[in-house]
């Protein structure tokens, strides 16, 4: 049949019916949301090739990452820091942006150290906030399982300003616990969906 074309925001619900023996399939569904092209986001340090994802697409497409950091939806990095930038094409009035990561010990998946963010507004004027994660695994007397999936949300709030552009630096867990069967090598971070209100 013809392709159909998905005009706004929504959830698509599909299954199929043999045309042979009328046996239907489990109903799926999928979310669909239109991608704001008024957003741009650049990193200073590439992503491993194997976590791309999407592009920095992935990161605003409305769909938050499953708890499989090997499906193709988060993007990650073994480096030290990551630095990026937000730039909107016109400003926006927005007072939050949230960060969403991954945290799952057993492939070396772990919340960053610190997270830095820096709005800035269209008239120049800047204000610099700092997010340090409570949940430091290395602090625990017993180490956690390996099979632990979580999501850690680093929320950064302000009043309400026009901005125009935000820059944000992540910084890796470092070097894994001693309790982590590979300690000593270096923690991955994996992201993905920004909130952007």
């Amino acid at each position: 049949e013809a392709p159909f074309v998905i005009k706004k925001d929504g959830e698509l619900f599909l299954k199929s019916i043999s045309r042979m023996n009328g046996i239907e399939s489990p109903v799926v569904s999928n979310l669909f949301k239109e991608l704001d092209t008024t957003i741009l986001i650049s990193f200073e340090q590439a992503p491993s090739p194997t976590y791309t994802a999407d592009g920095y697409v992935s990161l605003i497409d409305g769909q938050m990452g499953s708890f499989d950091h090997r499906n193709g939806q988060w993007i990650g990095w073994n480096d030290e820091k990551v630095n990026g930038t937000i730039t909107f094409t016109t400003p926006r009035n927005i007072n939050e942006v949230v960060f969403n990561f991954l945290v799952t010990p057993g492939p070396w998946i772990f919340p960053p150290q610190l997270i830095k963010l820096t709005w800035y507004d269209q008239h120049g004027k800047k204000e610099t906030l700092v997010e340090v994660p409570e949940q430091r695994f290395d602090k625990y007397e017993q180490k956690l399982s390996m099979d632990l999936k979580i999501r850690y949300h680093a929320r950064f709030k302000w009043s309400a300003k026009k901005v125009k552009m935000v820059t944000f630096e992540i910084v890796n867990y470092g070097l894994l616990p001693d309790w982590h069967p590979g300690a000593g090598s270096k923690a991955w971070i994996f992201m993905d969906e920004l909130i952007i209100r």
